[in-house]
């Protein structure tokens, strides 16, 4: 055995990767070049691959498919002729004659109205001329017939014609003052202003219509006028938004007189609320419209919530929303200061050479400005809980007799 054998034989076999194969000599085999090889034509192959899909991307992103699908029939308010432009000549014409007839009804309209008030002016002179010249024609009368009109009236006869409703208003309004010497002021003539001064018009009363008695029918069905009826709110009231709030009989309500129950303890009261709070106001305004006995009867009411005491309106707790009434403009007011002070110390920083902030400053108070118009104008809103003891007051009088009968 030779010294070459003996180092073969004392080496350590090693495994190639690639192929499986055992070399005694513990060098790696031939084929691992190989393998790199087809690694590298593999990955380059991937590579070529991913940039010619990406470039038919872009080919197909820039050069847009613009057929049209045979089996649809296009849309003729979409296609438009080059040399072709007769289609949007006649939409433009179509509007042009819509355009002049409006015009011209508009101005039938206007020169209808016109004529309507020369035509109303006309009769208002022409009354008025005629009018004036009954007043001029009765004036002359009076005063070239004076003394004849005091022998008739010795005599017993009377031609004086009473004025009509229109004389009477040219005549003017006044007082007439019964001096001490019992002479009053004359026909159209107002009160002397040394007589009462400026209280005539104060005490000049009005005239009411005469009052008239009658006796209550069926006192033992009637709810009268004036009843109070106290009950408790079932829901809870926001004036946010109209409601309609519930409200529930704490008494039982009896007739008129006293002998029938009309209105039974538990009774609900169906309510409106149409008007929300405006500044200052703290209660909230209530219209009680129609009231359900257990019983199934329904009654309309339209009567006005009050308080425990009487007064209109249910007392609410009131948020007045300031913040989000005049926070903003208070936020950009301290904005303004700001800076208006950052400015005066840089100025001082800088040996005396002033920092003009003039613009933004502008700007922050128009921003202030225009932030408390647009939220000055945001309603109070009013909060009453469910719970709240409250009354109802009857404005009129109710009859039950067409759903109870006495016996």
């Amino acid at each position: 055995m030779t010294d070459q054998n003996k180092d073969d034989i004392g080496a350590i076999p090693s495994i190639d990767n690639d192929r499986d194969d055992v070399n005694l000599q513990g060098v790696k085999g031939k084929r691992k070049s190989n393998g790199l090889l087809s690694s590298i034509l593999i990955f380059g192959g991937a590579v070529i691959l991913i940039i010619g899909l990406a470039g038919w991307f872009i080919y197909k992103a820039v050069h847009k498919d613009t057929s049209i699908d045979v089996g649809k029939p296009a849309d003729p308010t979409l296609t438009k002729n080059s040399g072709d432009d007769s289609g949007n000549k006649g939409v433009d014409k179509l509007m042009a004659t819509i355009a002049q007839r409006k015009a011209a009804q508009d101005a039938a309209a206007e020169q209808a109205k016109q004529d309507e008030e020369k035509r109303r002016l006309a009769e208002e002179e022409a009354k008025r001329k005629q009018l004036m010249d009954e007043l001029a024609a009765k004036g002359r009368l009076e005063q070239g017939n004076g003394t004849g009109q005091q022998g008739a009236g010795a005599n017993g006869g009377n031609n004086e014609q009473p004025m009509t409703p229109e004389m009477r208003k040219l005549q003017g309004k006044g007082l007439v003052f019964a001096g001490a010497d019992g002479k009053g002021a004359g026909k159209g003539e107002n009160a002397p202003e040394g007589f009462g001064g400026g209280l005539n018009d104060s005490l000049r009363g009005g005239t009411y219509a005469n009052g008239q008695a009658s006796i209550l029918r069926n006192r033992n069905l009637l709810l009268g006028m004036g009843s109070v009826l106290p009950c408790v709110l079932q829901t809870k009231i926001v004036t946010t938004y109209q409601g309609l709030p519930i409200c529930q009989l704490t008494k039982n309500i009896y007739s008129n007189d006293g002998s029938t129950l009309l209105l039974e303890a538990g009774t609900k009261f169906y309510g409106e609320i149409q008007k929300a709070l405006l500044q200052g106001q703290a209660r909230v305004f209530v219209n009680w419209t129609t009231a359900e006995t257990p019983k199934g009867i329904r009654v309309r009411i339209d009567a006005l919530g009050v308080d425990g005491l009487g007064a209109a309106g249910i007392p609410a707790w009131v948020d007045l929303h300031f913040w989000e009434r005049f926070g903003g403009a208070i936020m950009l007011s301290f904005i303004q200061d700001g800076i208006a002070t950052a400015a005066n110390r840089a100025s001082k920083d800088s040996n005396n050479n002033s920092i003009s902030v003039d613009n933004t400053q502008d700007a922050a108070k128009d921003m202030a400005n225009t932030a408390l118009e647009n939220t000055i104008n945001i309603p109070p809103t009013g909060y009453v809980n469910q719970g709240e003891l409250i009354s109802i007051i009857v404005p009129r009088d109710t009859y039950f007799n067409n759903v109870y009968e006495v016996h």
